[in-house]
Order: structure tokens, then C-alpha cells, then sequence
């Protein structure tokens, strides 16, 4: 099996990119919803919302975070489709650090609001 050059990669870059643009375009312009909530990728991934929400976040994009301010999480069907994409260890990777970095920062709060008490 051949390696494949760089210049094969960036030709099949381009070529993902491409087909990402037409689908966006298709979806904007069909009755076919153009963003997904929990309950869509539950279904796509064979999960449950609750096993989603609880236990398998990093399936999520933005690990659960809504791409919207107001309303149910939901995200573009793109976004989706990209982090869809994403090699599973990749994702758990991620999810790790992103949990550690969210202990470090709570830690932190904690640490800050016991000084303001103590204070």
C-alpha cells in the first residue's frame, strides 16, 4: 500500500471541503433539518440522551455546549458531521483534558472563595 503525499492529502482536503460546502447548501435550501440536538445524535450513534448527557459527552459537540445561546443544546448539521469525523480515541483524548482543565478551574473558584471568607 502506497503512502499517500501531501499533495494527495491537500487534493482530498479540498475535495472534503467542497462536498462539506454542497451539503451545507443542499440542507439550506431542502426541507431537511439543518441542525441536530441530543436526541438526533442519540439516535445517529445508537446511544441513549441520558447516556449522552452523563456518560458519553465527548460524542457531543463542543462536549454538550450549544452552539446557540438560548434554547435546547442543538448544533449545526456541519459542525456535527465534522466532529462526527473525529477519530473516537481523539475525542476521548480531548475529553480528558477538557475535564481536567474544568477541575483545575473549579479548584480554583473553590480556592478563591474560601480566601474572600477567610478574608
Amino acid at each position: 500500500m502506497e503512502i499517500p503525499s501531501k499533495a494527495d492529502f491537500d487534493l482530498l482536503s479540498e475535495q472534503v471541503s467542497a462536498l462539506s460546502r454542497t451539503l451545507e447548501s443542499v440542507l439550506a435550501a431542502s426541507a431537511v433539518k439543518s441542525v441536530v440536538d441530543v436526541r438526533d445524535i442519540a439516535r445517529i450513534e445508537g446511544s441513549s440522551v441520558t447516556d449522552l448527557h452523563h456518560g458519553s459527552a465527548y460524542l457531543l459537540p463542543r462536549f454538550g455546549a450549544s452552539a446557540y445561546p438560548t434554547g435546547r443544546a442543538r448544533w449545526p448539521v456541519s459542525e456535527y458531521l465534522e466532529w462526527h469525523a473525529v477519530d473516537p480515541a481523539k475525542k476521548l483524548e480531548l475529553w480528558r483534558r477538557h475535564l481536567e482543565e474544568v477541575r483545575k478551574r473549579d479548584a480554583s473558584s473553590v480556592t478563591r472563595r474560601q480566601k474572600a471568607r477567610d478574608a
